[in-house]
């Protein structure tokens, strides 16, 4: 099988995969940390976007914003506990493949949104590639937002590398020859080297042109073709996505694109431990469709406010007495810190897309 394949089977498997078996983003117990498990912050930030963008668009009376991979409900409680001033108007749809992270996301939103009808959570959206579905939407939304945080390095990926012959696509296989022999249970898989049409190697040489044998790169086909889709399900909207990763052929140099996480650690070999740690490969920014913007996160947190955010924890925090407020302020200081930290979080890249009636933010 392809390595798309392998990795849809290694996370999304019904009983087989890490997320199906609970992996998931947050702290103490889990295996990841993501912007909206450091605090509530990233989805205050989140909260003024989405108020901004129902203004720009007249402040319709019925406004849905749809969170693809959206976990055990994190950033949807983080935005809800904000307030937006279109609290009223919203209609938060939660989209997640995992049954057992829809189960938690009650246990999440509990206390935030009580049985006012404002969550909707779903496993898909009809017709969409890896979860988005399109259908259920009837089949478009008049108005809203597709956000994602790190999703896109979760769909799976084809792996192409350059040899003496030109451009091959790496397959996984039950076989055991080769340097990249592993093994799972009473399973053992290794990698080969297969033929690819004269049209991939087209489009991997227009998109790494000077290149030295052994070298490797992702083919990013599913994650452009979610991009395609979700634009499709608002007439007038956007779509933001928030992810690490850089172009194809800086990915190439660097190398260490594609990575294991278990427990907070890095994992083992993608092709080992089936189910039991995260495969997550650096999104290859030039293979999407070309984004409106495309900025740092650190760079789309400070446009939008986050400095206001901390205005008032930064006086807070300088309190001589440990009191709770001033220990609340230094924890959202710590909280922007993290989320703007040029070697983290900070680094991460934003990317929007804008449907029709949308306009570009100064």
């Amino acid at each position: 099988m392809g390595f798309d394949e392998w990795m849809d089977l290694a996370l999304y498997h019904p009983s087989l995969g890490f997320y199906s078996k609970g992996g998931q983003a947050g702290r103490r117990g889990k295996d990841f940390l993501t912007s909206p498990e450091v605090g509530p912050l990233f989805g205050a930030v989140l909260a003024q976007v989405i108020d901004s963008y129902w203004n720009e668009l007249g402040q319709p009376d019925n406004f849905t914003v749809i969170e693809a991979g959206a976990g055990r409900g994190a950033l949807a409680a983080s935005v809800l506990r904000a307030k937006p001033a279109c609290y009223d108007a919203l209609r938060y749809v939660m989209v997640e493949s995992s049954e057992l992270l829809r189960d938690q996301q009650q246990e999440t939103l509990k206390y935030v949104a009580p049985a006012d009808n404002k969550i909707l959570s779903l496993e898909k959206l009809p017709g969409c590639v890896s979860g988005m579905k399109v259908s259920a939407m009837k089949p478009t939304i008049p108005f809203g937002m597709v956000i994602a945080n790190e999703l896109l390095d979760n769909l799976p990926s084809r792996i192409l590398e350059y040899t003496a012959s030109g451009w091959k696509e790496v397959l996984v296989g039950l076989e055991k020859d080769g340097p990249n022999f592993a093994s799972h249970g009473n399973m053992s898989f290794s990698e080969c080297l297969a033929s690819i049409s004269s049209e991939e190697q087209e489009l991997a040489t227009s998109l790494i042109h000077d290149t030295a044998v052994g070298t490797r790169i992702p083919l990013q086909t599913q994650a452009s073709a979610w991009i395609c889709q979700a634009c499709e399900l608002v007439d007038q909207g956007k779509v933001i996505i928030f992810d690490y990763g850089a172009t194809t052929a800086e990915l190439a140099k660097r190398g260490s694109w594609l990575r294991t996480y278990a427990k907070h650690g890095k994992g083992n070999s993608p092709l080992t431990r089936l189910g039991e740690q995260d495969i997550t490969c650096d999104v290859a920014f030039d293979q999407l469709p070309p984004p409106a913007r495309l900025q740092t996160q650190a760079e789309f947190l400070q446009n939008w406010g986050i400095q206001s955010l901390t205005a008032d924890a930064q006086k807070k925090c300088h309190s001589a007495k440990p009191t709770t407020e001033a220990l609340i302020a230094r924890s959202r200081l710590s909280e922007a810190a993290a989320l703007c930290d040029p070697d983290t979080f900070g680094s991460y890249k934003v990317a929007q897309w804008h449907k029709q009636g949308a306009k570009n933010r100064a």
